[in-house]
């Protein structure tokens, strides 16, 4: 399964941007938790995960995203997920992730 992180820091936004694409399952969540921990460690920033480019996450990958969270969230900070796929999306409702994670046009409770 092919998978791509790229990043760049807004030093106006003071946020890492981050775009994801393909597929991040049990075999490729390590390299996304090992990615975003480094983004995190470098500079207390909050990331925003462009989504738009992912085809899937496994339950790995969702409990990798649920971790660098915790870690942001150590310093105050946020992540933001832009442009998740409806079935991507689906899966954050179902489980109760989108009232976690900030998702663009979704609103917070």
């Amino acid at each position: 399964m092919d998978y791509g992180i790229s990043h760049a820091y807004d030093e106006e936004k003071k946020a890492w941007d981050v775009k994801l694409t393909g597929e991040f399952d049990i075999f490729s969540s390590p390299n996304l938790k090992d990615g975003l921990n480094e983004l995190v460690t470098s500079k207390n920033a909050d990331l925003v995960l462009d989504c738009s480019a992912l085809d899937y996450l496994d339950s790995t990958a969702i409990g990798t995203l649920v971790a660098v969270l915790k870690n942001v969230k150590v310093y105050g900070g946020k992540v933001v997920l832009l442009g998740l796929k409806p079935n991507l999306l689906k899966l954050f409702r179902i489980t109760s992730l989108n009232k976690v994670f900030e998702i663009e046009g979704e609103p917070n409770e």
